[in-house]
């Protein structure tokens, strides 16, 4: 049988270890926010060139970084970080 204050201690180191190896997940917002000028400025005039989707491309691949967002929700939160910013391009 284990003494108690053993299995605390143990416990307590996997709780720090899951602590560690933790990763807050940016709200969809944020993401947004980080990343509009990057998007905007350098991948959809690329995807313009390539004839590509720009909400349905940068809906996979937040699907792929573990967001769900679909092609129109792209556009919607496209639409409020540019209010919020205020900007007409690059």
């Amino acid at each position: 049988m284990l003494d108690i204050s053993e299995f605390t201690r143990e416990v307590i180191r996997e709780q720090e270890l899951n602590l560690v190896s933790y990763e807050q997940k940016d709200t969809l917002m944020d993401v947004f926010r980080k990343n509009h000028e990057l998007w905007v400025c350098e991948l959809f005039p690329l995807l313009r060139i390539l004839r590509k989707n720009n909400y349905e491309f940068l809906a996979d691949l937040l699907h792929r970084c573990g967001y769900e967002v679909s092609a129109s929700q792209v556009g919607l939160y496209l639409s409020k970080v540019k209010k919020e910013k205020n900007t007409r391009g690059c």
